[in-house]
């Protein structure tokens, strides 16, 4: 089945990589290792995909009373600091027509904070938010939860993503200070609950293929990152691994995905790619060629298997890279190992960045790593 852009993201045109994948790939945990907010939710990776909007009326489409719908406005008292509807490119100095937009403006006290809220949040719990400010002025736009002083500041136009762990449950959009933006949309939708955690040598915030503070830097001997094993994970009769990458080097066996006595991907010194997958009878192992994959570039790595054929498929950049195959053959063999990333339980470890990583109950299909490998820009 093949996913278009626009049936993937029919509101957010254009977002970034990781605000797709859960959409059509539905992972059973997810890593999408972005590190952007003083309350991010860095370190964790999450179980399940994200879930459905919590705002009411996130696009601004109805409003009552010079109020968009199901908001509560905030500092609103009048022509010098208020939240006005506008058409999408629209300031506050423009002529006023109604299209959808919520225009934030403040040219009072900088002590003043007009803006939207709603009480929506669960402390403690994971949120994904996006903004689309469509024209900005001038000022300081801020997000997040207003009572604990928990915020992150955008001061350009463009689409915005925050990964962020809530304080309360007030949702936020003020100016803080004298300024002028125009929001077109937002979105928050809860992303799961911890389900892992990191050890090592892990460096987070790194520049990544997605973009700044998008990757995790692994060093290639104690970094590790563990997901806690669950029934959901444990001998899945059909699944897919998949991670972008870029190693500092190549050495053999060096581990991207290990559930000792159950699956095994790994990559050698000359660039091959391994996938394992353990049967009680004989098990599934396939082998791409020397040079599927080489240092100092992105790239993709996927793995997929299945009970039926009871063989593993190997992709790269969105492309089937299968060189030996090893058909397995007898009863899918189950544990409750943890699932452990970049690292085995000896000395074999991933050496570079990390920009994303997920594992699905299903089989990821060869249009799908086609078009992940297509969002990440390198197929």
């Amino acid at each position: 089945m093949s996913f278009a852009v626009a049936r993937l993201l029919p509101v957010y045109r254009g977002i970034a990589l990781e605000n797709t994948i859960d959409l059509f790939i539905q992972p059973l945990w997810w890593h999408s290792h972005k590190a952007t907010s003083g309350v991010i939710a860095t370190n964790r990776m999450y179980k399940g995909g994200i879930g459905a909007e919590l705002l009411t009326n996130p696009t601004f489409s109805a409003w009552a009373a010079d109020a968009p719908t199901g908001w509560t406005e905030t500092d609103d008292t009048g022509a010098t600091q208020e939240v006005t509807e506008r058409d999408p490119d629209q300031l506050h100095a423009d002529t006023k027509t109604v299209g959808g937009a919520a225009n934030i403006f403040n040219s009072s006290a900088a002590s003043n904070k007009p803006g939207l809220r709603q009480s929506i949040l669960t402390m403690g719990d994971a949120y994904r938010i996006l903004t689309n400010i469509s024209q900005y002025g001038s000022g300081t736009l801020q997000v997040l939860d207003g009572a604990a002083g928990f915020f992150t500041n955008y001061t350009t136009a463009g689409q915005k993503t925050l990964d962020a762990i809530a304080a309360n449950a007030l949702l936020v959009w003020r100016l803080t200070g004298t300024g002028n933006a125009t929001l077109d949309e937002v979105s928050c939708k809860k992303i799961g609950e911890l389900d892992g955690a990191l050890a090592g040598g892990v460096t987070l915030a790194q520049t990544g293929k997605l973009g700044a503070n998008h990757a995790f830097a692994i060093d290639g001997s104690t970094g590790l990152a563990t997901v806690y094993q669950q029934t959901a994970i444990n001998g899945l009769a059909a699944g897919g691994l998949w991670f972008l990458i870029n190693p500092d080097t190549l050495g053999n066996g060096d581990r991207l995905a290990l559930k000792s006595d159950e699956l095994d991907l790994y990559l050698n010194a000359d660039g091959s790619v391994v996938g394992h997958v353990d049967y009680d009878t004989q098990d599934a192992e396939t082998s791409s060629a020397a040079g599927a994959v080489s240092a100092g570039a992105w790239q993709a790595v996927g793995m997929t298997w299945n009970n039926t054929a009871k063989r593993v498929d190997l992709w790269v950049n969105g492309a089937l890279v299968n060189d030996t195959v090893q058909a397995g053959s007898g009863t899918r063999v189950s544990n409750t190992n943890h699932l452990l990333l970049y690292k085995d339980s000896g000395s074999n470890g991933f050496d570079g960045l990390v920009d994303e990583a997920l594992l699905t109950g299903r089989e990821i299909t060869g249009d799908e790593f086609g078009e992940l490998a297509r969002l990440a820009g390198v197929a």
